[in-house]
């Protein structure tokens, strides 16, 4: 599903459309009453008390015959990464065995997600981490996604998990490390050494200009 293709097809802000009758839950995207992209749950579940961040305002309502839990875009400058994260609410979430889990589970899917929208525009990142997230970003959307294919190179990504492996897929791990022009040394703190870069075999790398 190409959500972005999707949203495209939304005009009238408060209508949403269930992304396919198959899926466990009822998970609908179309526009918020203020006209912005969003993705809700539809359940019937006791909600829990929940924050959204500067890119994502969080709602949630008590109906007569359902209770919605609805993440809306609040900035368009990280709509990319939204798609991705509605994408990922639902594809997380289509092999459950029971719908009375759903919104547990996408309540902590999100708390996985928050920190890549970050809460305050005043508190960036340093750069070496953001280097770094590039470069993952990088590896699982080119080289991995060919690999083992973009919904399973998602799922294999730590995110801001912060382990010592950046993606885990079947019997292998790997791990991204960014470096700078000029730096040919890299280290893995979870192996104790320092590689050159040019020498490695299971480190990939990704030099970025500066």
């Amino acid at each position: 599903m190409n959500l972005k293709e999707e949203f495209t097809r939304f005009s009238k802000p408060g209508f949403f459309s269930r992304i396919d009758n198959s899926h466990i839950l009822e998970i609908h995207i179309g526009l918020d009453e203020r006209g912005r992209q969003a993705i809700e749950l539809r359940h019937n579940n006791k909600h829990h008390k929940l924050k959204g961040t500067d890119a994502i305002d969080i709602n949630q309502y008590v109906r007569e015959d359902y209770n919605t839990l609805r993440f809306s875009l609040a900035d368009d400058e990280v709509n990319s990464l939204f798609y991705m994260f509605c994408d990922d609410m639902i594809e997380h979430t289509r092999g459950l065995s029971n719908k009375t889990d759903g919104y547990v589970a996408v309540v902590n899917r999100y708390h996985l997600w928050k920190k890549m929208f970050l809460s305050n525009k005043n508190l960036c990142l340093p750069e070496t981490y953001i280097m770094g997230l590039i470069g993952e970003l990088l590896y699982l959307s080119g080289s991995l996604a060919e690999r083992i294919g973009l919904h399973d190179a998602l799922y294999s990504w730590s995110g801001q998990e912060l382990t010592h492996k950046d993606f885990s897929f079947n019997e292998s791990w790997v791990e991204v490390k960014t470096i700078s022009r000029g730096r040919i040394t890299v280290r893995i703190s979870s192996m104790g050494s320092s590689l050159k870069a040019r020498q490695t075999v299971s480190l990939l790398y990704i030099r970025l200009k500066k």
